[in-house]
């Protein structure tokens, strides 16, 4: 993998539809949408289920992309 010294993240203002409520949702501060960060040993950081983003944007600790599907962040399938 190449990486480039002197690029940043990009944060924005996020929409999204809360299905529970059926109505839409407008993120109170900016998130961050695009970028990657390296580090060794590093681990997953996702929001919690209860948090805006995750309202948002469907994935929180308890509902994250694992090759097998949505999962569990503890789940097996996600090592």
């Amino acid at each position: 993998m190449n990486t480039y010294a002197g690029f940043r993240s990009v944060t924005d203002i996020l929409v999204g539809w809360d299905q529970a409520n059926e109505k839409e949702v407008v993120s109170t501060q900016e998130h961050f949408v695009r970028g990657i960060k390296l580090t060794l040993d590093g681990s997953s950081n996702y929001p919690a289920a209860a948090s805006e983003l995750a309202t948002i944007a469907g994935v929180s600790d308890v509902k994250v992309w694992t090759p097998t599907g949505m999962k569990a962040e503890t789940d097996a399938a996600n090592a």
